[in-house]
């Protein structure tokens, strides 16, 4: 399962409208749909978002496709990096 499947099914275990994510994180509904379908990315900014109101560790896969967990990325990244 995809990162961006994952964040839609989580969303969605949680009975909550891309609306009301919205208003949580101030990630646009538009955006965010964009992100679940695939047709957009997102920020770490925006993934700390949403992994904050998820309570939740996304998989971020990379070009070798070894699966790291986001706190590992996120220790390596600087505070306001987008």
């Amino acid at each position: 399962m995809t990162t961006i499947s994952r964040a839609r099914q989580i969303r969605l275990e949680r009975n909550l409208s891309l609306y009301q994510v919205e208003k949580a994180t101030g990630i646009f509904a538009t955006h965010l749909g964009r992100f679940e379908n695939g047709k957009a990315g997102f920020s770490v900014k925006n993934l700390r978002k949403l992994t904050a109101l998820y309570s939740a560790t996304p998989v971020v896969r990379t070009a070798a496709l070894n699966p790291i967990s986001l706190d590992a990325i996120l220790e390596r990244w600087p505070e306001n990096g987008c």
